[in-house]
C-alpha cells in the first residue's frame, strides 16, 4: 500500500486515539478514586505513536516510497492538549511515594493490617476445616517500667540461722537463779518457824502465805520478763495468732489460775503439816515447777517464740508431774489437792502445741522447736 494513503490515515487514527484517550482520563478523574487517576494519568499518547510506527514497519520494511526507513521507523509526535502543571505534579507526588512515606502514611497500615487480619481468618478457618487447632498462646505479661519484678526463692525461711544456744543457756541459767533464790527464801523462812514459838496454826499461815505468794508472784524472782498476759493483751493476741475452737475464753483464764494457785497454797500448807518442815523434796519439787513455769511465760508471752514455747510448756508439764507425784508421796491428799493443776496444765500444752500447729509463717513452714539467730559471717 502506497504511504500517500497509510500515512494521512494513521495520522487521523493517532489523533482519534489521542482524544479517545483524553476523554477516557478526563471521565475516570471524575468517576474513580485517587488511585486510579494516577493509573490514567501515567498511560501518554508517545506509547500509542510508538506502536503504529511499529505497525507500519511490518507493512513496509522500510522502502515505502520516497520516505526514508529511519523517518517511517521513528516515533510519529502527535500535539497533546495543554495539562494543569500543579494538579499533574500533585498526581505524580502522590503516585511516588519512598518506603519511608509509604510506611508513614496510615493508608498503608491500615491495609496491611487488614490484609493480616484476613489472611489469619482465612490460615484458621483452613486449620478447624483440617481438624488442626492451635494451643492457646500462653498469657503475656504486660512490660511495664513502673512495675518491679517479683523476685521468689526457694530458701527455707531458716536458711543462714543456727539454733541460739546462748538463748538455750540463758534459760537454764535464769531458771536455776530463779529457783535458788526461792529456796534461800524458803529455807530461810522455816529456820524462823522452827526457831520461833509460834502456835502451829500460825505457823501453817506463813507457809500458806508464802506458797500462795510464789503461786501469783513468784516472777518477781526470774531474772527474766515472765509477765502474765493480762485480759486484755489475750484479746489482743488472740487477733494475731489464731485459737482452736475449743480453747476457753480469754475471761476463764485469771479464775482458772487464781483456783490453781489456792490449791497450791492449800496443798503445800498439807504437806507441811505432814512433815513439820519446809526443808523437803515435796515443797521443793513445787518451786522449780514455779521457776520452770515463769521462764515459760518469758519464751510465749514476751519473745513470742511458738516453737520453744512447745517445748518449755513440756517441760512445764513435766515439772508438774514431779509436784503431784511428791506430795501424792507425802500424804494422798496433798497429791489429790494439787491434782487439778496438773490437769490443766495438760490441757494448756495441748493448746499451745495447737496454736503453733495452726499459726504457721508466710511460706507455710512452722517456727522452728529450738530459738535460732542468724548466723554469723
Amino acid at each position: 500500500m502506497p504511504l500517500s494513503v497509510v500515512a494521512p490515515s494513521a495520522v487521523t487514527l493517532v489523533g482519534s486515539a489521542r482524544a479517545a484517550r483524553g476523554r477516557c482520563v478526563a471521565r475516570r478523574a471524575v468517576q474513580r478514586p485517587r488511585a486510579a487517576r494516577i493509573v490514567c494519568a501515567g498511560s501518554g499518547a508517545d506509547d500509542y505513536a510508538g506502536m503504529l510506527s511499529r505497525a507500519l514497519r511490518t507493512i513496509d520494511t522500510g522502502a515505502l516510497g520516497s520516505v526514508p526507513a529511519a523517518a517511517a521507523s521513528a516515533p510519529i509526535s502527535t500535539p497533546t492538549p495543554a495539562a494543569d502543571p500543579v494538579k499533574e505534579s500533585t498526581v505524580i507526588k502522590s503516585a511516588i511515594k519512598s518506603p519511608t512515606e509509604r510506611a508513614r502514611d496510615p493508608r498503608f497500615d491500615a491495609s496491611r493490617q487488614e490484609e493480616a487480619k484476613l489472611d489469619s481468618m482465612r490460615e484458621a478457618a483452613r486449620k478447624r476445616m483440617s481438624g488442626k487447632v492451635d494451643p492457646e498462646p500462653a498469657p503475656t505479661t504486660p512490660a511495664y517500667d513502673d512495675i518491679e519484678p517479683v523476685v521468689t526463692s526457694s530458701e527455707s525461711p531458716d536458711a543462714g540461722m543456727v539454733v541460739d544456744g546462748g538463748a538455750i543457756w540463758r534459760y537454764f541459767l535464769c531458771t536455776a537463779v530463779q529457783f535458788s533464790v526461792m529456796v534461800w527464801f524458803s529455807m530461810w523462812l522455816n529456820v524462823g518457824i522452827s526457831r520461833s514459838p509460834l502456835d502451829l496454826t500460825y505457823q501453817k499461815a506463813l507457809v500458806g502465805a508464802w506458797f500462795g505468794f510464789n503461786a501469783l508472784k513468784s516472777r518477781v524472782f526470774s531474772p527474766l520478763n515472765a509477765s502474765r498476759p493480762k485480759v486484755e493483751g489475750e484479746k489482743d493476741a488472740i487477733k494475731e495468732r489464731r485459737r482452736p475452737s475449743w480453747m476457753p475464753p480469754p475471761i476463764a483464764f485469771p479464775i482458772i489460775w487464781t483456783t490453781i494457785a489456792v490449791l497450791r497454797a492449800v496443798s503445800s500448807v498439807v504437806v507441811f503439816s505432814t512433815t513439820g518442815t519446809l526443808n523437803n523434796p515435796a515443797h521443793f519439787a513445787m518451786l522449780l515447777h514455779l521457776a520452770v513455769g515463769d521462764t515459760w511465760n518469758s519464751i510465749n508471752n514476751a519473745e513470742k517464740r511458738l516453737g520453744t514455747a512447745v517445748v518449755g510448756v513440756c517441760a512445764v508439764l513435766a515439772s508438774v508431774y514431779n509436784v503431784v507425784y511428791q506430795y501424792w508421796s507425802v500424804t494422798p491428799t496433798a497429791g489429790v489437792l494439787i491434782a487439778p493443776s496438773a490437769v490443766w496444765i495438760t490441757v494448756a500444752t495441748v493448746l499451745v502445741y495447737t496454736i503453733w500447729k495452726i499459726n504457721p509463717r508466710e511460706d507455710g513452714t512452722r517456727e522452728p522447736l529450738w530459738p535460732m539467730k542468724p548466723a554469723k559471717a
